[in-house]
């Protein structure tokens, strides 16, 4: 799904590189769900149900939220 492409990629690009090996971990994990699920997680439509990916989630949304605020 590109939207989940443009959402995911400028978090590996700023994100990712600082997260730990139980966090990156846990991104694998995340991207091991179907692209509806995850899509709308990550749009804030669903609740994650998975405690231990919640902040992964909010990490990556703020992380997107960020970079469209810093776009002209």
């Amino acid at each position: 799904m590109l939207e989940l492409d443009l959402l995911l990629e400028g978090f590996l690009d700023n994100a990712y590189p600082a997260l730990d090996e139980e966090e990156r971990a846990r991104f694998v994990h995340l991207l091991a769900m179907v692209d509806p699920v995850l899509y709308d997680w990550l749009m804030g439509y669903t609740e994650v149900p998975e405690p231990a990916l919640q902040e992964l989630v909010r990490k990556i949304r703020d992380c997107q939220q960020t970079r469209a605020a810093a776009e002209p």
